[in-house]
């Protein structure tokens, strides 16, 4: 004897994935940011996720920054985060790099540490922590602020 059931088999909806921070308002993978001034690239960001708060914060996660200025800055971090509005341009007022930080400049200095904040008014990086640097044959290591 042979028996069949028709029917349809109860599938249930999965469960919605909650934001990590209840502050969210979007997250996305990976991607590139590319601004220019005046016809020529000013600005070049690469992420591996961005995510985006409520206070207007963006944080960018695996960064690199490479910002096309006369320094020719170069920046690495597991994390960048921007926090503000600057007065002088169409920036964020500081910029708090997190974990692996690495800085580079078009001249060849090279600096690593583990934190370090960006302030776009004064143009100063304050490094905390320890840092080491290398540029050309010169080398060394220390504790505070740099340029």
């Amino acid at each position: 004897a042979v028996y069949l059931l028709f029917g349809q088999r109860h599938v249930p909806a999965p469960a919605p994935v909650p934001a990590v921070d209840p502050t969210t308002t979007s997250q996305m993978g990976a991607g590139t940011i590319d601004r220019s001034k005046d016809g020529r690239p000013s600005l070049h960001i690469e992420f591996g996720g961005r995510t985006t708060f409520a206070d207007n914060r963006v944080r960018f996660d695996r960064a690199y920054v490479h910002v096309f200025d006369e320094r020719g800055l170069e920046m690495w971090a597991d994390q960048v985060e921007t926090e503000g509005k600057s007065v002088q341009a169409d920036n964020p007022a500081l910029l708090l790099l997190r974990g692996h930080v690495r800085l580079l400049t078009k001249d060849g200095l090279e600096s690593l540490m583990d934190r370090a904040t960006y302030n776009d008014v004064t143009g100063m990086f304050d490094t905390p922590g320890e840092l080491t640097f290398t540029k050309g044959r010169m080398s060394g290591d220390g504790v505070g602020t740099m340029k």
